[in-house]
């Protein structure tokens, strides 16, 4: 089956959606809610998010594509609902249904939340100065995430959260093995490497999984975050090893096809990787951040599993695994591997 194909099969059951069923939950469940609804998908081809217009308002709605994916979807809402109570920068969850025959699936409604979106951590149009002080609120709100505790936060239940990154490496590598293509040296050393290397356990916290520009709403006219998206792989699980997933974006800047050096950085407005991690670290009450580069590798191995993952399901736009493995193992060889 063809790309095109795939992304028609894909939306088929929004082209045969009856609204009514929806519309009418909606309006007695959702106070001021107001009929005529109309729904369409918030990327082109998505299964699972989709924007809700009605006359005087917009809404998102999430929605589980299979069975499997209900339990994730329903975490997703209770981590939701429990840092809007705490005035933490996300669209407010409004209605969770576990009926999947309404829309072919479990789903949740949240507010849309209007505001500036980037693709691009150079952040293409800006002005030093609002790079500068758009960083500083990411720094901010990330650090803020992972001081919160998980029991006072009331997402303790959501799971204990323990050998976090020993469970995500098993993870990837067990989905890495039973789907690669070809052979990749760097990331067959990593596969050994990383079980026997890995960083100390560390309390768990929530943590969001994928923290970066893109998943960010920033305010219309100020450098502020507005809204944190894309909480799909929230959960209790090391602070530290969410943190460099996000510090991967200045690694990635300068790795890219041009490069980005620290210099043009400073031009930009964008803080050094040294500073931005030492303010951080700061914030969440660390003196450094431990096992730096471990945990580069680490996250540049799950990146490149990812990655690997979404070629084969024939999705545009991805990185090649060989390059991220390459970078993985470069890390790797820092602290010693061999």
């Amino acid at each position: 089956m063809g790309k095109a194909q795939q992304a028609m099969r894909s939306t088929d059951w929004l082209l045969d959606l009856d609204p009514g069923p929806l519309e009418t939950f909606l309006i007695r469940t959702m106070p001021g809610f107001r009929a005529p609804l109309s729904i369409h998908p918030a990327r082109p081809h998505s299964t699972s998010t989709f924007i809700i217009s009605t006359p005087d308002n917009r809404f998102v709605l999430r929605r589980a594509g299979s069975p499997a994916e209900t339990a994730g979807l329903e975490c997703e809402f209770r981590i939701l609902a429990a840092l809007a109570q705490r005035n933490f920068p996300v669209p407010r969850p409004l209605i969770y249904c576990d009926n999947d025959r309404m829309i072919g699936g479990a789903f949740f409604v949240m507010e849309h939340v209007e505001g500036r979106s980037y693709h691009d951590p150079i952040m293409p149009g800006a002005n030093a100065a609002y790079r500068t002080r758009a960083y500083e609120s990411l720094n901010s709100v990330l650090a803020q995430l992972h001081n919160f505790d998980p029991r006072l936060l009331g997402v303790a239940a959501l799971g204990n959260g323990r050998n976090y990154v020993a469970d995500q490496v098993e993870r990837c590598t067990r989905h890495y093995l039973a789907a690669r293509a070809e052979p990749i040296p760097d990331m067959d050393k990593l596969i050994e490497w990383l079980p026997k290397n890995l960083p100390a356990d560390r309390p768990p916290r929530l943590i969001h999984g994928d923290f970066r520009i893109d998943s960010i709403v920033f305010h219309p006219s100020e450098p502020e975050v507005l809204a944190i998206l894309n909480w799909r792989y929230a959960g209790l699980g090391d602070p530290i090893a969410d943190a460099v997933y996000h510090f991967m974006t200045w690694i990635l800047l300068s790795a890219n096809g041009s490069g980005v050096s620290e210099e043009e950085l400073t031009t930009l407005g964008i803080p050094a990787l040294e500073i931005y991690a030492a303010t951080y670290a700061q914030r969440a009450g660390l003196r450094t951040i431990p096992n730096f580069e471990t945990y580069f590798a680490y996250n540049l191995f799950r990146m490149a599993v990812l990655q690997g993952m979404a070629q084969r399901a024939g999705k545009p736009g991805t990185a090649q695994v060989r390059p991220l493995a390459a970078m993985a193992w470069a890390f790797a060889r820092r602290v010693g591997a061999q």
